[in-house]
């Protein structure tokens, strides 16, 4: 069945050791155990504790569901995984995904997650968000920070 829906924006949670390989250019997929209902376009990254903010986000262009063992002779030159973890992660799994990171955007300085999806709490593994969240997370970048914060 296709999606017909325009392409949704997905906040996730993700540990800030991956985050910041993310934003750094390192890690070019991030792996999920399950698959998205809907097609997605970007997602806004949310480091876990104890960084507990919004530290950018990134395009994406493609997503691969894969057997786990397809996904990992695929993608773990990219990941920013070992063999061992990303057993453990997939275990009992006969599919999982490969979230591809496209044009990432860094903040110039994190975020509080209700600043940027207001009323949200963190989730366990994502959310979804209204998609004028990145114009704004754009414009932020480009404004001038108020002094004093």
């Amino acid at each position: 069945m296709a999606d017909c829906q325009d392409p949704a924006v997905v906040l996730m949670s993700i540990k800030p050791h991956w985050a910041d390989a993310i934003m750094g250019g390192r890690k070019r997929v991030e792996f999920r155990r399950a698959r998205f209902g809907r097609a997605i376009s970007h997602v806004i990254v949310y480091a876990t504790s104890p960084v507990q903010r919004v530290v950018g986000f990134f395009e994406v262009p493609e997503i691969t569901e894969a057997a786990p063992k397809a996904l990992w002779e695929m993608f773990s030159a990219v990941g920013e995984i070992g063999e061992a973890a990303f057993v453990d992660y997939y275990a009992g799994k006969v599919e999982g995904i490969a979230i591809h990171v496209g044009q990432v955007t860094r903040l110039a300085e994190p975020a509080k997650l209700t600043d940027v999806v207001p009323g949200a709490v963190a989730p366990q593994s994502y959310l979804y968000a209204d998609s004028a969240v990145i114009p704004e997370l754009v414009r932020r970048l480009s404004a001038p920070c108020p002094s004093g914060s």
